[in-house]
């Protein structure tokens, strides 16, 4: 997984300026600037049938789930800088480049808080799609009582429900996504930009997305936290379009499982 912040070795080459000699003079021609597709380690399939069958040769029943894909959560204390743990070390970038493949609403109810429990406990009730619950009290999301805001002591309106989106990120030289998790301040942003493309007709997976982050305090107890700031940075080569889409259509049922776990068993973004 190679961030922002680290140069890329991909389409380097393509940086460099070309010197053509000539008799009388020498004549400096400045090269092309190296396109997305030729930083994206995705893109080097040349055929849909590739990604496919790779993934389904190598990765074997229960090999992706929520345990193995590299988790990223949102900074706490309106941090503005994302940390990623690479096979450097943990990487920190002021944002995420990548392809976004996929984005899947969960929503997790712990009838005791995390000061009873001290986590480590799978939730009570969960939903894999957000709108439907399972377990206690389990049934329709939008109408269950957990799912309305009510407001604290101090001011500050908040679910007992915890709603969260799950963002299924290709960066640039892997070939398996990561998981970056939006926490609920960050859910009406992503939403918007999810909308947004929907709009102009856009797949989501057909464009190179950037993912910064941004500050804000909430109201009453006055701290400070990040939200998720989604933009465009381009658009996927129409030529490109039938390896991504084969992609996609190979990884969906393993999305699914880790969609799955982490909405039954919860994971670390759930204290934040």
């Amino acid at each position: 997984m190679r961030l922002a912040t680290n140069k890329t070795k991909r389409g380097s080459m393509a940086n460099k300026d070309i010197i053509k000699r000539g008799s009388d003079r020498d004549l400096v021609v400045p090269s092309e600037e190296p396109t997305l597709e030729s930083q994206y380690a995705i893109m080097d399939f040349q055929d849909p049938q590739e990604a496919q069958l790779l993934i389904q040769e190598n990765m074997g029943v229960g090999i992706i789930s929520a345990q193995n894909l590299p988790n990223i959560t949102v900074p706490g204390g309106g941090g503005l800088n994302w940390e990623v743990k690479d096979l450097e070390g943990v990487v920190s970038s002021p944002h995420l480049d990548g392809i976004i493949i996929a984005i899947k609403a969960t929503r997790r109810f712990y009838i005791k808080d995390f000061a009873e429990t001290g986590g480590g406990t799978p939730p009570d009730c969960f939903s894999t799609d957000g709108l439907i619950g399972h377990g206690r009290p389990g049934g329709d999301c939008m109408s269950c009582i957990n799912n309305q805001f009510e407001k604290d002591n101090e001011g500050n309106s908040h679910k007992r429900c915890k709603e969260r989106k799950m963002i299924f990120m290709v960066m640039k030289e892997d070939i398996l996504p990561v998981v970056i998790h939006a926490p609920v301040m960050s859910i009406k942003p992503v939403t918007q930009y999810q909308i947004n493309l929907t709009r102009k007709k856009i797949r989501m997976e057909h464009v190179y997305t950037r993912l910064s982050l941004l500050n804000d305090k909430s109201k009453g107890k006055n701290i400070k936290y990040s939200l998720i700031d989604p933009i465009k940075i381009g658009d996927v080569a129409k030529e490109k379009w039938p390896v991504i889409d084969a992609y996609v259509a190979a990884l969906k049922p393993y999305l699914i499982k880790t969609v799955d776990d982490m909405a039954k068993f919860g994971n670390a973004s759930d204290v934040k």
